[in-house]
Protein backbone atom coordinates (compact mmCIF):
# COMPACT_ATOMS: atom_id res chain seq x y z
CA UNK A 1 0.00 0.00 0.00
CA UNK A 2 1.52 3.64 -0.98
CA UNK A 3 -1.09 5.69 -2.34
CA UNK A 4 -4.48 4.93 -0.97
CA UNK A 5 -7.67 6.82 -1.10
CA UNK A 6 -10.78 6.38 1.94
CA UNK A 7 -14.68 6.70 0.07
CA UNK A 8 -16.65 7.75 3.46
CA UNK A 9 -20.19 9.19 2.59
CA UNK A 10 -21.57 8.70 5.89
CA UNK A 11 -22.12 10.98 8.79
CA UNK A 12 -20.15 12.75 11.73
CA UNK A 13 -20.06 9.47 13.86
CA UNK A 14 -18.94 6.98 11.46
CA UNK A 15 -16.02 9.14 10.23
CA UNK A 16 -14.93 9.85 13.70
CA UNK A 17 -14.11 5.91 13.69
CA UNK A 18 -12.23 5.83 10.51
CA UNK A 19 -9.78 7.51 12.93
CA UNK A 20 -8.66 4.05 14.15
CA UNK A 21 -8.58 2.50 11.01
CA UNK A 22 -6.49 5.04 9.64
CA UNK A 23 -3.71 4.94 12.35
CA UNK A 24 -3.83 1.06 11.89
CA UNK A 25 -3.04 1.58 8.23
CA UNK A 26 -0.14 3.78 9.50
CA UNK A 27 1.20 1.43 11.94
CA UNK A 28 1.20 -1.12 9.73
CA UNK A 29 2.51 0.11 6.30
CA UNK A 30 3.89 3.86 8.29
CA UNK A 31 4.73 5.12 4.69
CA UNK A 32 1.68 4.61 3.19
CA UNK A 33 -0.28 8.25 1.97
CA UNK A 34 -3.67 8.53 2.86
CA UNK A 35 -6.52 10.74 2.03
CA UNK A 36 -10.20 10.77 2.34
CA UNK A 37 -13.39 11.88 0.42
CA UNK A 38 -15.93 12.83 2.03
CA UNK A 39 -19.09 14.94 1.99
CA UNK A 40 -18.36 18.40 3.01
CA UNK A 41 -20.81 18.92 5.88
CA UNK A 42 -19.03 16.37 8.07
CA UNK A 43 -15.37 18.02 6.84
CA UNK A 44 -14.85 19.43 10.13
CA UNK A 45 -14.60 15.95 11.84
CA UNK A 46 -12.58 14.80 8.75
CA UNK A 47 -9.74 17.27 9.64
CA UNK A 48 -9.38 16.05 13.12
CA UNK A 49 -8.14 12.42 11.98
CA UNK A 50 -4.30 12.59 12.11
CA UNK A 51 -1.77 10.85 9.19
CA UNK A 52 -4.63 12.03 6.13
CA UNK A 53 -2.54 13.39 3.60
CA UNK A 54 -5.31 15.54 2.10
CA UNK A 55 -9.15 15.42 2.55
CA UNK A 56 -11.45 15.93 -0.64
CA UNK A 57 -14.90 16.97 -0.19
CA UNK A 58 -18.38 16.98 -2.12
CA UNK A 59 -20.43 19.29 -1.82
CA UNK A 60 -24.01 16.78 -1.01
CA UNK A 61 -26.23 19.74 -1.02
CA UNK A 62 -25.47 20.57 -4.43
CA UNK A 63 -26.19 17.23 -5.70
CA UNK A 64 -29.28 16.84 -3.92
CA UNK A 65 -30.57 20.29 -5.50
CA UNK A 66 -29.48 19.05 -8.89
CA UNK A 67 -31.58 15.84 -8.19
CA UNK A 68 -34.75 16.86 -6.81
CA UNK A 69 -34.80 20.13 -8.06
CA UNK A 70 -37.55 20.43 -11.38
CA UNK A 71 -35.64 23.18 -13.18
CA UNK A 72 -32.97 20.49 -14.10
CA UNK A 73 -32.36 16.84 -15.34
CA UNK A 74 -30.24 14.01 -13.30
CA UNK A 75 -27.91 14.60 -15.50
CA UNK A 76 -26.76 17.35 -14.06
CA UNK A 77 -26.04 15.43 -11.05
CA UNK A 78 -23.91 13.38 -12.17
CA UNK A 79 -21.73 15.48 -14.36
CA UNK A 80 -21.38 17.63 -11.07
CA UNK A 81 -20.21 14.38 -9.33
CA UNK A 82 -18.03 13.15 -12.50
CA UNK A 83 -16.20 16.53 -12.43
CA UNK A 84 -15.21 15.04 -8.95
CA UNK A 85 -14.05 12.05 -10.03
CA UNK A 86 -12.00 13.61 -12.90
CA UNK A 87 -10.04 15.82 -10.00
CA UNK A 88 -9.16 12.60 -7.79
CA UNK A 89 -8.66 10.21 -10.73
CA UNK A 90 -5.61 12.14 -11.86
CA UNK A 91 -4.06 11.16 -8.61
CA UNK A 92 -2.09 7.45 -8.61
CA UNK A 93 -3.60 5.89 -6.35
CA UNK A 94 -3.02 2.08 -5.29
CA UNK A 95 -5.86 1.30 -3.88
CA UNK A 96 -9.48 3.07 -3.25
CA UNK A 97 -11.05 1.87 -0.19
CA UNK A 98 -14.87 1.84 0.41
CA UNK A 99 -15.87 2.69 3.76
CA UNK A 100 -19.71 3.80 2.94
CA UNK A 101 -20.70 0.60 0.89
CA UNK A 102 -23.70 2.39 -0.37
CA UNK A 103 -24.97 3.25 -4.12
CA UNK A 104 -23.09 6.50 -4.76
CA UNK A 105 -19.52 5.27 -3.18
CA UNK A 106 -19.74 1.61 -5.21
CA UNK A 107 -20.32 4.00 -8.44
CA UNK A 108 -18.16 6.39 -7.38
CA UNK A 109 -14.93 3.79 -6.53
CA UNK A 110 -15.93 2.13 -10.16
CA UNK A 111 -15.28 5.44 -11.73
CA UNK A 112 -12.42 5.58 -10.09
CA UNK A 113 -10.96 2.47 -11.17
CA UNK A 114 -12.61 2.71 -14.80
CA UNK A 115 -10.09 5.70 -14.89
CA UNK A 116 -7.12 3.57 -13.71
CA UNK A 117 -7.47 -0.50 -14.10
CA UNK A 118 -4.29 -0.76 -11.66
CA UNK A 119 -6.76 0.56 -8.93
CA UNK A 120 -7.39 -1.90 -6.58
CA UNK A 121 -10.82 -1.17 -4.98
CA UNK A 122 -12.02 -2.85 -1.61
CA UNK A 123 -15.89 -2.88 -0.34
CA UNK A 124 -18.54 -3.02 -3.13
CA UNK A 125 -18.28 -1.51 -6.36
CA UNK A 126 -20.50 -1.46 -9.50
CA UNK A 127 -19.33 -3.39 -12.69
CA UNK A 128 -20.50 -3.27 -16.61
CA UNK A 129 -23.52 -5.08 -15.97
CA UNK A 130 -24.63 -2.69 -12.85
CA UNK A 131 -24.38 -4.75 -10.63
CA UNK A 132 -22.89 -4.67 -6.97
CA UNK A 133 -19.70 -6.83 -6.73
CA UNK A 134 -18.20 -7.36 -3.32
CA UNK A 135 -14.19 -7.42 -3.41
CA UNK A 136 -13.76 -10.12 -0.71
CA UNK A 137 -15.95 -12.30 1.68
CA UNK A 138 -15.81 -9.00 4.37
CA UNK A 139 -17.10 -6.87 1.65
CA UNK A 140 -19.74 -8.80 1.10
CA UNK A 141 -20.68 -9.60 4.92
CA UNK A 142 -20.68 -5.63 5.20
CA UNK A 143 -23.35 -5.04 2.69
CA UNK A 144 -25.06 -7.94 2.98
CA UNK A 145 -25.09 -8.86 6.16
CA UNK A 146 -24.20 -6.26 8.29
CA UNK A 147 -27.00 -3.44 6.55
CA UNK A 148 -29.82 -5.88 6.99
CA UNK A 149 -28.55 -6.45 11.28
CA UNK A 150 -30.63 -4.01 12.51
CA UNK A 151 -31.06 -5.01 16.43
CA UNK A 152 -28.72 -8.37 16.91
CA UNK A 153 -25.58 -7.31 14.38
CA UNK A 154 -23.00 -10.28 14.75
CA UNK A 155 -20.22 -7.71 13.74
CA UNK A 156 -19.64 -3.96 14.67
CA UNK A 157 -18.68 -2.47 11.30
CA UNK A 158 -15.30 -1.55 12.67
CA UNK A 159 -14.47 -5.10 13.09
CA UNK A 160 -15.54 -5.85 9.38
CA UNK A 161 -13.28 -3.01 8.09
CA UNK A 162 -10.38 -4.24 9.80
CA UNK A 163 -10.75 -7.41 8.38
CA UNK A 164 -11.72 -6.00 4.79
CA UNK A 165 -8.61 -3.53 5.24
CA UNK A 166 -6.69 -6.01 6.35
CA UNK A 167 -5.02 -4.28 9.42
CA UNK A 168 -5.44 -3.95 12.88
CA UNK A 169 -7.03 -1.41 14.25
CA UNK A 170 -4.47 0.49 16.60
CA UNK A 171 -5.84 1.40 20.84
CA UNK A 172 -3.65 4.85 20.47
CA UNK A 173 -5.27 8.04 20.55
CA UNK A 174 -6.55 8.65 17.33
CA UNK A 175 -7.86 12.25 16.97
CA UNK A 176 -6.41 15.68 17.22
CA UNK A 177 -6.74 18.38 19.52
CA UNK A 178 -6.27 22.30 19.90
CA UNK A 179 -3.62 22.62 22.24
CA UNK A 180 -4.97 25.51 23.44
CA UNK A 181 -8.65 23.95 23.84
CA UNK A 182 -6.60 20.76 25.68
CA UNK A 183 -4.66 23.12 28.27
CA UNK A 184 -7.95 24.54 29.03
CA UNK A 185 -9.98 21.89 29.83
CA UNK A 186 -7.36 19.72 31.21
CA UNK A 187 -7.01 22.51 33.79
CA UNK A 188 -10.53 23.22 34.71
CA UNK A 189 -11.20 19.80 34.87
CA UNK A 190 -8.61 18.44 37.10
CA UNK A 191 -10.06 21.59 39.57
CA UNK A 192 -13.39 20.29 39.57
CA UNK A 193 -12.22 16.75 40.21
CA UNK A 194 -10.44 17.50 42.61
CA UNK A 195 -12.93 19.24 44.87
CA UNK A 196 -15.97 17.57 44.00
CA UNK A 197 -15.56 13.93 42.42
CA UNK A 198 -15.43 12.61 39.26
CA UNK A 199 -16.88 14.38 36.11
CA UNK A 200 -19.29 12.61 34.09
CA UNK A 201 -20.92 14.06 30.97
CA UNK A 202 -24.11 13.96 29.22
CA UNK A 203 -24.84 13.95 25.79
CA UNK A 204 -28.21 16.45 25.38
CA UNK A 205 -29.35 16.28 22.07
CA UNK A 206 -29.71 13.74 19.60
CA UNK A 207 -30.53 14.42 15.55
CA UNK A 208 -32.84 11.90 15.31
CA UNK A 209 -35.61 12.31 18.01
CA UNK A 210 -36.24 8.45 18.93
CA UNK A 211 -32.49 7.74 19.71
CA UNK A 212 -32.19 10.38 22.03
CA UNK A 213 -32.80 11.47 26.00
CA UNK A 214 -35.90 13.38 27.19
CA UNK A 215 -34.68 16.84 28.84
CA UNK A 216 -36.77 14.98 32.44
CA UNK A 217 -34.61 12.21 31.99
CA UNK A 218 -31.24 13.96 31.61
CA UNK A 219 -32.10 16.21 34.65
CA UNK A 220 -33.14 13.28 36.79
CA UNK A 221 -29.67 11.50 35.34
CA UNK A 222 -27.72 15.06 36.91
CA UNK A 223 -29.79 14.89 40.32
CA UNK A 224 -29.01 11.14 40.83
CA UNK A 225 -24.86 11.73 40.28
CA UNK A 226 -25.22 14.54 42.33
CA UNK A 227 -26.20 12.77 44.99
CA UNK A 228 -23.67 9.78 44.51
CA UNK A 229 -21.18 12.51 44.41
CA UNK A 230 -20.20 12.90 40.77
CA UNK A 231 -20.29 15.93 38.82
CA UNK A 232 -23.07 16.39 35.80
CA UNK A 233 -22.04 17.83 32.57
CA UNK A 234 -23.94 18.73 29.67
CA UNK A 235 -22.29 18.36 26.69
CA UNK A 236 -23.72 20.67 23.57
CA UNK A 237 -23.01 21.89 20.31
CA UNK A 238 -22.98 25.71 19.83
CA UNK A 239 -26.52 26.47 18.56
CA UNK A 240 -29.49 28.00 19.92
CA UNK A 241 -31.70 24.64 20.12
CA UNK A 242 -29.34 22.50 22.75
CA UNK A 243 -28.43 25.74 24.71
CA UNK A 244 -32.42 26.23 25.31
CA UNK A 245 -32.54 22.17 26.01
CA UNK A 246 -29.46 22.40 28.29
CA UNK A 247 -31.13 25.56 30.20
CA UNK A 248 -34.64 23.87 30.60
CA UNK A 249 -32.68 20.79 32.30
CA UNK A 250 -30.78 23.45 34.06
CA UNK A 251 -33.50 25.05 35.89
CA UNK A 252 -35.40 21.67 36.22
CA UNK A 253 -32.18 19.99 38.54
CA UNK A 254 -31.75 20.53 42.22
CA UNK A 255 -28.33 20.97 42.22
CA UNK A 256 -27.44 22.64 38.54
CA UNK A 257 -24.82 21.11 36.02
CA UNK A 258 -22.39 22.38 34.54
CA UNK A 259 -22.78 23.12 31.03
CA UNK A 260 -20.51 23.14 28.42
CA UNK A 261 -20.38 23.94 25.16
CA UNK A 262 -18.34 22.83 22.40
CA UNK A 263 -17.79 22.68 18.27
CA UNK A 264 -15.86 19.18 17.38
CA UNK A 265 -12.78 20.21 17.94
CA UNK A 266 -13.52 21.39 21.36
CA UNK A 267 -15.48 18.34 21.97
CA UNK A 268 -12.36 16.14 21.08
CA UNK A 269 -10.97 17.92 24.37
CA UNK A 270 -13.61 17.27 26.70
CA UNK A 271 -14.14 13.68 26.11
CA UNK A 272 -11.02 13.32 26.71
CA UNK A 273 -10.85 14.71 29.94
CA UNK A 274 -14.11 13.74 31.54
CA UNK A 275 -14.29 10.44 33.73
CA UNK A 276 -17.28 9.05 31.83
CA UNK A 277 -19.89 9.78 29.39
CA UNK A 278 -23.61 8.93 29.23
CA UNK A 279 -24.98 9.54 25.82
CA UNK A 280 -27.51 7.76 23.29
CA UNK A 281 -26.04 6.97 19.52
CA UNK A 282 -24.34 10.20 18.82
CA UNK A 283 -21.07 11.38 17.48
CA UNK A 284 -20.04 11.92 20.94
CA UNK A 285 -20.12 8.19 21.91
CA UNK A 286 -17.41 7.81 18.50
CA UNK A 287 -15.40 10.19 20.38
CA UNK A 288 -15.20 8.62 23.47
CA UNK A 289 -14.05 5.35 21.98
CA UNK A 290 -11.03 7.34 20.05
CA UNK A 291 -10.16 8.83 23.25
CA UNK A 292 -10.72 5.52 25.37
CA UNK A 293 -13.13 7.25 27.96
CA UNK A 294 -15.46 4.68 29.26
CA UNK A 295 -19.03 5.50 27.87
CA UNK A 296 -22.90 4.26 29.46
CA UNK A 297 -24.50 3.92 25.94
CA UNK A 298 -27.68 3.92 26.06
CA UNK A 299 -29.26 2.78 22.60
CA UNK A 300 -32.37 3.69 21.52
CA UNK A 301 -35.05 3.30 18.46
CA UNK A 302 -33.73 3.05 15.49
CA UNK A 303 -30.67 2.80 16.81
CA UNK A 304 -28.16 0.07 15.21
CA UNK A 305 -27.72 -2.05 17.46
CA UNK A 306 -24.07 -4.26 18.27
CA UNK A 307 -23.04 -2.61 14.28
CA UNK A 308 -22.24 0.99 15.45
CA UNK A 309 -22.30 -0.01 19.41
CA UNK A 310 -19.34 1.22 21.58
CA UNK A 311 -16.20 -0.77 21.38
CA UNK A 312 -14.53 -0.06 24.56
CA UNK A 313 -13.89 -2.80 26.70
CA UNK A 314 -14.52 0.00 29.74
CA UNK A 315 -17.67 0.97 28.13
CA UNK A 316 -21.38 -0.86 29.06
CA UNK A 317 -24.32 -0.90 26.37
CA UNK A 318 -27.67 -0.54 27.90
CA UNK A 319 -30.57 -1.59 25.59
CA UNK A 320 -34.60 -1.80 26.73
CA UNK A 321 -36.35 -4.50 25.43
CA UNK A 322 -38.90 -2.45 23.54
CA UNK A 323 -36.07 0.02 22.38
CA UNK A 324 -38.26 3.02 24.43
CA UNK A 325 -36.52 5.57 26.87
CA UNK A 326 -39.55 4.94 29.20
CA UNK A 327 -38.50 1.70 30.01
CA UNK A 328 -35.24 2.44 30.97
CA UNK A 329 -34.90 3.53 34.67
CA UNK A 330 -32.97 5.66 36.47
CA UNK A 331 -31.69 2.86 39.00
CA UNK A 332 -30.75 1.04 35.72
CA UNK A 333 -28.68 3.77 34.84
CA UNK A 334 -26.90 4.31 37.71
CA UNK A 335 -26.35 0.43 38.39
CA UNK A 336 -24.67 0.22 34.76
CA UNK A 337 -22.86 3.39 35.95
CA UNK A 338 -21.41 1.82 39.15
CA UNK A 339 -20.10 -1.31 37.48
CA UNK A 340 -18.30 0.65 35.02
CA UNK A 341 -16.69 2.71 37.37
CA UNK A 342 -15.71 -0.81 39.74
CA UNK A 343 -15.65 -3.26 36.68
CA UNK A 344 -16.06 -6.82 37.78
CA UNK A 345 -16.53 -9.93 35.43
CA UNK A 346 -18.40 -11.44 37.46
CA UNK A 347 -21.28 -8.73 38.26
CA UNK A 348 -24.20 -8.51 36.58
CA UNK A 349 -27.02 -5.75 36.20
CA UNK A 350 -30.45 -6.64 37.98
CA UNK A 351 -33.08 -4.55 35.36
CA UNK A 352 -36.20 -5.82 34.29
CA UNK A 353 -36.73 -3.91 30.92
CA UNK A 354 -32.79 -3.73 29.57
CA UNK A 355 -30.23 -5.62 28.60
CA UNK A 356 -26.77 -4.91 29.75
CA UNK A 357 -23.94 -5.58 27.91
CA UNK A 358 -20.03 -4.89 27.91
CA UNK A 359 -17.78 -5.16 25.14
CA UNK A 360 -15.05 -8.23 25.11
CA UNK A 361 -11.96 -7.44 22.51
CA UNK A 362 -10.88 -11.14 21.64
CA UNK A 363 -7.60 -11.61 18.94
CA UNK A 364 -9.20 -9.39 16.15
CA UNK A 365 -12.86 -8.81 16.52
CA UNK A 366 -15.32 -7.50 19.39
CA UNK A 367 -18.35 -9.58 21.03
CA UNK A 368 -21.22 -8.08 23.35
CA UNK A 369 -21.68 -10.04 26.98
CA UNK A 370 -24.53 -10.02 28.43
CA UNK A 371 -24.22 -8.58 31.81
CA UNK A 372 -27.87 -8.98 32.78
CA UNK A 373 -29.50 -11.17 35.53
CA UNK A 374 -32.35 -12.34 32.78
CA UNK A 375 -31.04 -12.46 29.53
CA UNK A 376 -33.08 -13.35 26.59
CA UNK A 377 -31.33 -16.36 25.30
CA UNK A 378 -32.36 -17.21 22.04
CA UNK A 379 -30.91 -13.73 20.86
CA UNK A 380 -27.76 -14.38 22.75
CA UNK A 381 -26.82 -17.48 21.06
CA UNK A 382 -28.02 -16.73 17.70
CA UNK A 383 -25.73 -13.72 17.90
CA UNK A 384 -22.23 -15.27 19.07
CA UNK A 385 -22.90 -18.41 17.15
CA UNK A 386 -23.59 -16.32 13.62
CA UNK A 387 -20.26 -14.82 14.42
CA UNK A 388 -18.53 -18.06 14.78
CA UNK A 389 -20.61 -19.03 11.68
CA UNK A 390 -19.11 -15.88 9.62
CA UNK A 391 -15.69 -16.86 10.63
CA UNK A 392 -15.80 -20.31 9.94
CA UNK A 393 -17.07 -19.70 6.29
CA UNK A 394 -14.63 -16.95 6.12
CA UNK A 395 -11.53 -19.71 6.78
CA UNK A 396 -9.51 -17.55 8.79
CA UNK A 397 -7.08 -18.90 11.27
CA UNK A 398 -8.38 -18.06 14.45
CA UNK A 399 -12.68 -17.92 14.93
CA UNK A 400 -12.24 -17.55 18.72
CA UNK A 401 -14.96 -20.17 18.85
CA UNK A 402 -13.76 -21.52 22.36
CA UNK A 403 -13.82 -17.81 24.06
CA UNK A 404 -16.87 -16.76 22.40
CA UNK A 405 -19.09 -20.64 22.81
CA UNK A 406 -18.06 -19.91 26.80
CA UNK A 407 -19.35 -16.73 26.24
CA UNK A 408 -22.75 -17.79 25.02
CA UNK A 409 -22.99 -21.09 27.06
CA UNK A 410 -22.39 -19.52 30.17
CA UNK A 411 -25.01 -18.11 32.69
CA UNK A 412 -27.72 -19.76 30.34
CA UNK A 413 -31.42 -18.01 32.38
CA UNK A 414 -34.29 -20.06 30.32
CA UNK A 415 -32.78 -23.81 29.64
CA UNK A 416 -36.32 -24.38 27.33
CA UNK A 417 -35.69 -21.57 25.42
CA UNK A 418 -32.07 -22.18 24.86
CA UNK A 419 -33.36 -25.98 23.93
CA UNK A 420 -36.09 -24.38 21.56
CA UNK A 421 -33.27 -22.50 19.94
CA UNK A 422 -30.94 -25.47 19.15
CA UNK A 423 -34.11 -27.04 17.23
CA UNK A 424 -35.06 -24.01 15.20
CA UNK A 425 -31.48 -23.28 13.82
CA UNK A 426 -31.34 -27.17 13.34
CA UNK A 427 -34.76 -27.85 11.65
CA UNK A 428 -34.15 -24.83 9.53
CA UNK A 429 -30.70 -26.29 8.11
CA UNK A 430 -32.38 -29.33 7.51
CA UNK A 431 -34.98 -28.35 5.25
CA UNK A 432 -32.98 -25.59 3.56
CA UNK A 433 -29.93 -28.57 3.01
CA UNK A 434 -33.15 -30.91 1.41
CA UNK A 435 -33.65 -27.77 -0.92
CA UNK A 436 -30.14 -27.54 -2.28
CA UNK A 437 -30.02 -30.82 -3.08
CA UNK A 438 -33.07 -30.84 -4.74
CA UNK A 439 -31.26 -27.48 -6.74
CA UNK A 440 -28.35 -30.07 -7.84
CA UNK A 441 -30.35 -32.76 -9.24
CA UNK A 442 -32.60 -30.09 -10.82
CA UNK A 443 -29.80 -28.35 -12.16
CA UNK A 444 -27.92 -31.01 -13.83
CA UNK A 445 -30.97 -32.38 -15.09
CA UNK A 446 -31.88 -29.12 -16.60
CA UNK A 447 -27.90 -29.32 -18.11
CA UNK A 448 -29.01 -32.38 -19.88
CA UNK A 449 -32.56 -31.13 -20.52
CA UNK A 450 -33.48 -27.25 -20.52
CA UNK A 451 -37.20 -28.03 -20.50
CA UNK A 452 -36.78 -29.07 -16.73
CA UNK A 453 -36.22 -25.45 -15.70
CA UNK A 454 -39.13 -25.54 -14.18
CA UNK A 455 -38.16 -27.54 -11.19
CA UNK A 456 -35.08 -25.77 -10.73
CA UNK A 457 -36.64 -22.47 -10.76
CA UNK A 458 -39.11 -23.55 -7.99
CA UNK A 459 -36.02 -24.98 -5.66
CA UNK A 460 -34.23 -21.63 -6.57
CA UNK A 461 -37.30 -19.85 -4.98
CA UNK A 462 -37.75 -22.19 -1.96
CA UNK A 463 -33.91 -21.30 -1.43
CA UNK A 464 -34.54 -17.96 -1.47
CA UNK A 465 -36.97 -17.53 0.75
CA UNK A 466 -35.00 -18.10 3.53
CA UNK A 467 -33.34 -14.78 3.15
CA UNK A 468 -36.34 -12.98 4.24
CA UNK A 469 -35.29 -13.11 7.70
CA UNK A 470 -31.39 -12.81 8.92
CA UNK A 471 -30.08 -14.99 11.78
CA UNK A 472 -27.30 -18.07 12.45
CA UNK A 473 -29.77 -20.27 10.05
CA UNK A 474 -30.03 -18.23 7.14
CA UNK A 475 -26.65 -16.63 6.76
CA UNK A 476 -25.78 -19.34 4.57
CA UNK A 477 -28.77 -18.49 2.17
CA UNK A 478 -27.91 -14.63 2.72
CA UNK A 479 -24.26 -15.53 1.13
CA UNK A 480 -25.67 -17.41 -1.50
CA UNK A 481 -28.15 -15.09 -2.99
CA UNK A 482 -25.34 -12.26 -2.64
CA UNK A 483 -23.38 -14.36 -5.05
CA UNK A 484 -25.82 -15.40 -7.02
CA UNK A 485 -27.01 -12.20 -7.85
CA UNK A 486 -23.60 -11.00 -8.85
CA UNK A 487 -23.06 -13.47 -11.97
CA UNK A 488 -23.50 -11.97 -15.03
CA UNK A 489 -26.29 -11.32 -16.88
CA UNK A 490 -25.43 -14.29 -19.93
CA UNK A 491 -26.86 -17.43 -20.78
CA UNK A 492 -27.37 -19.90 -18.81
CA UNK A 493 -25.00 -22.42 -20.12
CA UNK A 494 -21.91 -19.82 -19.71
CA UNK A 495 -23.44 -19.66 -15.53
CA UNK A 496 -24.36 -23.73 -15.24
CA UNK A 497 -20.88 -24.21 -14.00
CA UNK A 498 -21.13 -21.01 -11.83
CA UNK A 499 -24.36 -21.87 -10.40
CA UNK A 500 -23.77 -25.10 -9.50
CA UNK A 501 -20.30 -23.98 -7.52
CA UNK A 502 -22.47 -21.99 -5.79
CA UNK A 503 -25.05 -24.70 -4.41
CA UNK A 504 -21.96 -27.08 -3.51
CA UNK A 505 -20.80 -23.85 -1.58
CA UNK A 506 -23.80 -23.24 -0.04
CA UNK A 507 -24.36 -27.18 1.49
CA UNK A 508 -21.11 -27.00 2.73
CA UNK A 509 -21.85 -23.83 4.69
CA UNK A 510 -25.00 -24.71 6.12
CA UNK A 511 -23.14 -28.37 7.17
CA UNK A 512 -20.14 -26.05 9.06
CA UNK A 513 -23.74 -24.54 10.93
CA UNK A 514 -24.81 -27.67 11.81
CA UNK A 515 -21.72 -29.30 13.01
CA UNK A 516 -21.06 -25.78 14.94
CA UNK A 517 -24.93 -25.84 16.49
CA UNK A 518 -24.94 -29.43 17.68
CA UNK A 519 -21.48 -29.07 19.00
CA UNK A 520 -22.63 -26.53 21.04
CA UNK A 521 -25.87 -28.52 22.01
CA UNK A 522 -23.64 -31.09 23.17
CA UNK A 523 -20.98 -28.52 25.29
CA UNK A 524 -24.31 -26.97 27.29
CA UNK A 525 -25.58 -30.67 27.58
CA UNK A 526 -22.67 -31.81 29.12
CA UNK A 527 -21.76 -28.41 31.06
CA UNK A 528 -25.68 -28.85 32.91
CA UNK A 529 -24.59 -32.49 34.01
CA UNK A 530 -21.64 -31.61 35.31
CA UNK A 531 -22.77 -29.22 37.41
CA UNK A 532 -26.11 -31.74 38.39
CA UNK A 533 -23.27 -33.80 39.38
CA UNK A 534 -20.75 -31.08 41.42
CA UNK A 535 -24.58 -29.67 43.57
CA UNK A 536 -25.16 -33.55 44.48
CA UNK A 537 -21.40 -34.04 45.82
CA UNK A 538 -21.91 -30.57 47.65
CA UNK A 539 -24.97 -32.28 49.62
Amino acid sequence: MNNILLVHFKRFGDLVSTSQLVAGIKSQYPHTDISLVCFDEFSSVAKLIPGLKKVYTINRESLLTLTKGQLYSTGFAIDELRKKVLVLSKESWDKVINLSNDRASSHFCSWLSTSNPQIKVKGIRIDQHNLAVASDFWALTYNDILTRSTTNSPFNFRDIWSRMVGVEETEKNCLLTNQRNEDTVSRNFNKIREVQGKIVGIQVHCSVDDKGFSDEFSAEICDQLSVKSFVPILVIAPNDVERGRAKTIADTCLTRPIIVECDFTALSSVVKNIDALITPDTVTKHFADAWNTPCLEISLGSSPTFKQATLNPKSLLIIPTDRKLASVNISDVMNALNLLFNPNPNSYVESNACNIYSPVRLSSQTVYQSRSTKRNDKVELDRHASVVLLNKIANINDTNEKEIRTIALTDIYDNKRAKQWFADVEETVTAQTRDVLHAIRSLLQMKENPKKSSAFIESLDRLLSFTEQLNTATISAVIFRSKLESLPPTTFADNARSLEALLFEYKANLQSCLNLVQSWEVELNNSRKENRSQRQQSI
